[in-house]
């Protein structure tokens, strides 16, 4: 049997960082998460109930898997994740989920010659900055 290179510490999900939770409450997520940020702790990640009912304000500190679920049902953008086996990076595209075929095709095209540069060791840093991507997608589209 081929011993797995998995420490338990990767397989807990990730939390968006402050920053995006700031950005995801500016367009309008306002699901009740497990943990948050709150102002008065410096925004340090926090999951005490009396905390959150202190002063300061509060950002959700949803799971990445949670505001993707968020951004495909309730925005209808979906974010597709890449990796480049030939350089070892991870990149992604993000969409709306309402182009025809043809025309993600021509989307995809446009988008990777204008994005084509990126490179991301780690495929959670990638995630991180496409849910930025699809919250100023949400943002030009209002």
């Amino acid at each position: 049997m081929k011993e797995s290179r998995i420490r338990p510490l990767e397989l807990i999900e990730r939390r968006v960082t402050v920053e995006t939770s700031k950005l995801l409450k500016e367009a309008g997520f306002n699901m009740s998460c497990e943990y948050f940020y709150n102002e008065g702790s410096c925004y340090e990640l926090q999951n005490d109930s009396l905390i959150r009912t202190g002063s300061g304000l509060v950002y959700e500190a949803p799971t990445q898997s949670l505001v993707q679920l968020w951004l495909r049902d309730i925005h209808q953008i979906n974010i597709g994740m890449s990796f480049k086996p030939n350089i070892k990076k991870w990149d992604f595209i993000t969409y709306p989920m309402a182009l025809t075929g043809r025309q993600y095709v021509m989307y995809y095209s446009e988008y990777y010659r204008n994005n084509n540069n990126r490179r991301y060791d780690k495929y959670e840093l990638a995630l991180e900055d496409a849910i930025i991507e699809s919250i100023n997608l949400i943002k030009s589209n209002n």
